[in-house]
C-alpha cells in the first residue's frame, strides 16, 4: 500500500529520486565532517569527502555512492527501514484521503523519512551497501516493491566508509541511463551543494571523447556561504551563468552587475 502512495501520490516527477538519493548523501557527508571536529580519526579510512555516480547501461543500474558517516545494521533498519515504523501507518491514512497540494504532501515526505522510497518510480529493486566508523562488519539492505531484508555483505567491505545505493531500473526508466540526463538532473538539484559529485564519464569538460574517468560535475561553489572579499569576478560571472543555463550555450552572456548581500532576517531591494 505505501509504495502504490509513494508511487502515485508522492512525487509529480520520477526525476526527483535522484534529488533524493544526493540529499541523503550529502546530509551523511555532513554528518562525517562534523564528527571528525571532535574524532579527526573517523576520517582515516577515507579522509576525502565526494558522491560517486556510475551508470552501467549494460545492466540497467544506476549508483549513487558517498563516503559520508555510514549506517551500521540498525540504523539501515532505523533509516530506510522508515517504512514499517508505526506512525508511518498515520501517514498513509492521512495521505490517501488527502486533497492538500503537493506542495504540502511534499513537506509531510521529510517528516515521516520516505524519500528515500522515491526510488521505486524508476527501480523495481534496490541494493544498499553501507559500513559506518564504528562496525567493521559491512551490511546490505535490500528491497523490491514487496519485501525487505538487512544482512551481512558477502563481499566483506568494498566500502572504506559510506553508503553506496543500487538501484536496478525499470523498463520505463531507460532514460536515466544517458550521461546527458544524469548531469543535468545533478546540475539542476545539486549543483551548489559543498561536496564534489563525480560521474563515471567517457566525456571531457569540452563533451570530447575520453578514456573513462571520474569528472566532477558541481563545480560552481555556494557564492553565498563566502564572504564577498574572497570571491572573485570570475567566480560571480560563472554563479549567474549556471542558473541562467548560460553553460548551455556557445558563449556566456556576461551580467551587468552584481551585489553581494549578507544578512539575517527579511531583506527588501
Amino acid at each position: 500500500q505505501m509504495m502504490q502512495i509513494i508511487v502515485n501520490n508522492l512525487y509529480r516527477k520520477k526525476e526527483v529520486f535522484l534529488r533524493e538519493l544526493i540529499s541523503n548523501s550529502f546530509d551523511a557527508l555532513d554528518k562525517v565532517r562534523f564528527a571528525s571536529l571532535t574524532d579527526p580519526s573517523i576520517l582515516d579510512p577515507e579522509p576525502d569527502l565526494y558522491i560517486h555516480v556510475h551508470i552501467d547501461k549494460v545492466n540497467k543500474i544506476l549508483t549513487v555512492t558517498d563516503t559520508g558517516i555510514g549506517m551500521c545494521r540498525e540504523e539501515l533498519l532505523i533509516n530506510l527501514g522508515t517504512i514499517a515504523k508505526s506512525g508511518t501507518r498515520d501517514f498513509i491514512t492521512k495521505l490517501s484521503g488527502t486533497n492538500d497540494s503537493s506542495s504540502s504532501i511534499s513537506s509531510q515526505i521529510g517528516q515521516f523519512g520516505v524519500g528515500f522510497y522515491s526510488v521505486f518510480l524508476v527501480a523495481d529493486r534496490v541494493v544498499v551497501a553501507s559500513k559506518c566508523h564504528s562496525d567493521p562488519v559491512q551490511h546490505i539492505f535490500e528491497a523490491d516493491t514487496g519485501s525487505i531484508q538487512v544482512f551481512v555483505d558477502p563481499r566483506n567491505s568494498s566500502l572504506s566508509r559510506g553508503t553506496s545505493v543500487m538501484l536496478y531500473l525499470n523498463q520505463e526508466a531507460s532514460d536515466f541511463l544517458k550521461e546527458d540526463t544524469i548531469e543535468n538532473l545533478i546540475k539542476k538539484y545539486s549543483e551548489f551543494i559543498m561536496f564534489p559529485i563525480f560521474m563515471w564519464s567517457t566525456l571531457d569538460d569540452d563533451r570530447k571523447e575520453v578514456a573513462p574517468h571520474w569528472r566532477r560535475v558541481n563545480r560552481v561553489s555556494p557564492l553565498w556561504m563566502r564572504p564577498a572579499k574572497n570571491i572573485s569576478a570570475t567566480e560571480y560571472e560563472e554563479f549567474y551563468n549556471s542558473i541562467t543555463y548560460g553553460h548551455k550555450r556557445e558563449r556566456y552572456a556576461a551580467p551587468l552587475g552584481w551585489v553581494h548581500v549578507f544578512a539575517e532576517g527579511e531583506t527588501n531591494f
